[in-house]
């Protein structure tokens, strides 16, 4: 359950790094992840839009999908209140989350020009590698940190 969790923190702070426009899309990104031994799997599509080089919405979509009704309560639990804070703290934040019996979807949108990135970069200071010298993040700093977490890009 703990990497669990991590791969949750990790995908809401990715996910607090992107932004919007669906005609300036930029690239995406995608995940899969069978994790055998807690229980779950994993499948989620990181679209990054922008322009010039900089990130200025991500549309995320991740599923979880298990046997075990209390790994998805788990992960329901840990997604609202990841992306409750996240939004609480720094703004930006939409999401819908859908439940069923066997699996979690969270459809979230991070809209960084509406995010407060002076404070995210105080407070997430390894973030300060993936913008440029205006603290946006940029579409080249965003796919690195993608793909640090195992996803895979396009373009």
């Amino acid at each position: 359950m703990k990497k669990g969790l991590y791969s949750i923190v990790i995908c809401a702070i990715f996910i607090v790094f992107t932004g919007c426009g669906d005609k300036d899309l930029q690239t995406k990104c995608s995940i899969t992840s069978d994790n055998v031994i807690s229980g779950y799997k994993l499948e989620a599509t990181y679209n990054i839009y922008g322009s010039n080089g900089v990130v200025n919405k991500v549309k995320t979509k991740e599923v979880y999908t298990s046997d075990d009704a209390s790994i998805i309560t788990y992960f329901e639990d840990q997604l609202k209140s990841s992306f409750e804070a996240m939004d609480l703290a720094y703004g930006g934040y939409k999401y819908d989350i859908t439940k069923t019996a066997n699996s979690i979807t969270s459809d979230v949108t991070i809209d960084y020009t509406k995010m407060d990135m002076t404070k995210l970069l105080k407070d997430q200071s390894v973030m300060k590698k993936y913008t440029n010298k205006n603290n946006k993040i940029t579409i080249e700093g965003i796919k690195e940190l993608y793909q640090s977490m195992g996803a895979t890009c396009e373009k």
